[in-house]
């Protein structure tokens, strides 16, 4: 059976928003929204909706957030069955709390669930791991993406998630078929400060000397420059920007959707900048709407 498997973290994400000017220290009336988030979460489910089999790869507790996951990932046909089980831990959590205008002042995660995800654990999937055509995973743990660059015989793809986590693993990077950084994230794995496309140029072949095929930058609204050896760009997709969280994370599922369906490095950068544009368009960090169907259509210009 074809299959992409992704490996890292599932959140429940919590956000509140005030209704009036913020008082530091008192109890402030807010709205509180709920969704599922977590960067390989992200990707699994856009992946699934792109009609993709994935097994994904996590830890859950037995809590009631575990079951708001599980439930969505039986929704979407999204194998858990090789998911660690930690029935005295806690969910994954990311809670953030905004201003009065819907910009962040503080958040705070407890992600800590994860380090039952370890190499051990691991290495007791890894039939289910390289029997995948591609395994996805994020920069949580760099003992794990250690592991899996020494252990994975499939094509990996890795999502670089934050500055803070890339800086983690920014010295061991190869044997990555696949990075996706941010120009932040580019400039803390290069070491090169990247202040025009020349500088971008040298970023991305000093990342690609450390043992990557693939890179793609991601330029947020400039869109995304890819290199595999050559070295192209693709712009970002005129649309109407709502939300952009969970922007790259849909990028990063184009991208994978793409390979595992033939496609060379240009028209991956291309599906993922599509995808890319479905998100950005909704307020959900991953959009109900995403399909391969509307991703072709704006491929096609037919932009909604």
């Amino acid at each position: 059976m074809n299959y992409v498997c992704v490996i890292g973290g599932a959140n429940i994400d919590v956000v509140c928003t005030p209704l009036t000017t913020v008082r530091m220290r008192d109890s402030n009336p807010c709205t509180v929204r709920y969704s599922l988030g977590g960067v390989a979460r992200n990707i699994a489910e856009n992946l699934a909706r792109l009609g993709v089999k994935v097994v994904f790869i996590t830890a859950l507790a037995g809590d009631a957030n575990a079951e708001r996951i599980e439930s969505n990932a039986a929704f979407l046909g999204i194998d858990l069955s090789h998911c660690v089980r930690v029935n005295d831990g806690v969910t994954s959590t990311y809670t953030c709390i905004n201003d009065e205008k819907g910009d962040m002042l503080v958040a705070a995660s407890d992600m800590s669930i994860l380090k039952h995800l370890t190499c051990q654990r691991l290495e007791e999937r890894l039939d289910v791991i390289n029997g995948a055509q591609c395994v996805v995973t994020d920069t949580n743990d760099a003992d794990c993406l250690r592991f899996l660059q020494q252990h994975v015989t499939v094509p990996l793809f890795v999502d670089t998630v934050s500055a803070k986590k890339t800086e983690i693993v920014k010295n061991d990077i190869k044997n990555i078929f696949c990075l996706k950084p941010n120009l932040i994230e580019a400039e803390v794995l290069s070491g090169i400060e990247i202040r025009d496309s020349q500088c971008l140029q040298k970023a991305v072949d000093v990342i690609r000397s450390k043992g990557v095929n693939w890179v793609f930058v991601s330029q947020g609204k400039e869109g995304v420059t890819y290199s595999d050896g050559a070295t192209g760009h693709v712009d970002s997709f005129p649309v109407k920007v709502v939300n952009t969280t969970g922007a790259g994370d849909s990028f990063m599922a184009g991208v994978v959707y793409g390979y595992i369906n033939g496609m060379d490095i240009s028209h991956c950068a291309m599906m993922g900048c599509a995808a890319s544009a479905i998100t950005v368009s909704d307020r959900e960090t991953v959009s109900e709407s995403m399909s391969v169907e509307k991703v072709n259509n704006i491929l096609k210009g037919e932009l909604q």
